[in-house]
């Protein structure tokens, strides 16, 4: 784990900021003495899962047909 002082913190944010996104913890020191850690933050995106709403939502054929005319008029 690194650690920086705060004038160096904002001089150099986006090379430490590059640092964290490759997974480093830093630590950041006001006078010597630590005030702050940055962390990477978890990986928050889900994956999909195709078909997952199926029970859900379903469809009867007639909804993949073409729309009519007064239908697509409607859209703008």
């Amino acid at each position: 784990m690194k650690t920086y002082n705060t004038s160096y913190v904002k001089t150099h944010l986006s090379q430490i900021l590059d640092e964290v996104k490759l997974g480093k913890e830093i630590v950041i020191c006001h006078y010597k003495k630590p005030i702050a850690r940055l962390v990477p933050i978890e990986n928050t995106k889900r994956s999909r899962k195709f078909g997952a709403l199926k029970e859900i939502y379903q469809f009867d054929d007639s909804f993949f047909d073409n729309p009519i005319e007064e239908e697509l008029s409607s859209w703008g």
